[in-house]
């Protein structure tokens, strides 16, 4: 089997497998998150059963399910992409620059030596008993 049947099985036991594991990891904690969880799951289960009859049962409607599930997933993967890449460009690249510049292990070039002194400990009575 070839084509858009076989993606539909593929992507049916994908989803049927994710809605498997939202459902057996689903919080403990009562309310939203608990509810949120098993309506994703019960709904990639859906998509699941949908796919996954359309490819074994009716072929005709397998091929446009098929092209509106490519639509759907291609719309989904330029939004992941899209947040993923601001993330990256407006968070986590300035924050790591800015700790570059700053060089919080003193790792600049051209000094003779990186050694430094330690800072001498109290070694008192009262030192010993306050372990931090």
């Amino acid at each position: 089997m070839k084509g858009p049947r076989a993606t539909l099985l593929m992507t049916g036991a994908a989803q049927a497998i994710g809605g498997g594991l939202l459902w057996y990891l689903r919080p403990d904690a009562s309310g939203i998150a608990r509810l949120t969880t098993s309506v994703m799951a019960g709904v990639l289960w859906a998509l699941a059963c949908s796919f996954v009859l359309s490819a074994l049962v009716a072929p005709a409607i397998a091929g446009r399910l098929h092209a509106v599930w490519t639509r759907v997933a291609r719309a989904i993967g330029i939004a992941i992409t899209f947040v993923m890449f601001t993330v990256l460009f407006v968070v986590v690249l300035p924050f790591f620059l800015f700790v570059r510049l700053k060089d919080p292990l003193r790792k600049r070039l051209g000094a003779a030596s990186y050694w430094e002194r330690r800072k001498q400990d109290d070694d008192s009575l009262d030192r010993a008993l306050r372990p931090y």
